[in-house]
């Protein structure tokens, strides 16, 4: 783990959580407590391309939720950099 909150190059917005995997790769963590949508999604592309703007050369993006619109899973199929974690939340 590198940080919680951490900027990405220029940009004003802050990542939950950037990473280093083993293998050398950036990971940019976006946390949702609730289903994630289309602007979700959008948030982590940006934290992406803030990546590539930052010359980070290895770089990936994880989206983690309980839940995922239909559009939001079908769109990050074509998405070679975004994953898609869930989870259940115990009550």
């Amino acid at each position: 783990l590198i940080g919680r909150q951490k900027r990405l190059g220029n940009s004003r917005d802050h990542v939950d959580l950037l990473a280093l995997s083993l293998n050398g790769v950036y990971v940019a963590i976006e946390l949702k407590i609730k289903r994630a949508g289309g602007s979700e999604l959008t948030q982590l592309q940006s934290y992406i391309q803030d990546m590539k703007d930052s010359e980070r050369k290895k770089f990936v993006g994880v989206l983690v939720a309980p839940e995922f619109s239909t559009k939001v899973q079908n769109v990050a199929r074509g998405l070679d950099q975004v994953f898609l974690r869930n989870f259940k939340s115990k009550k």
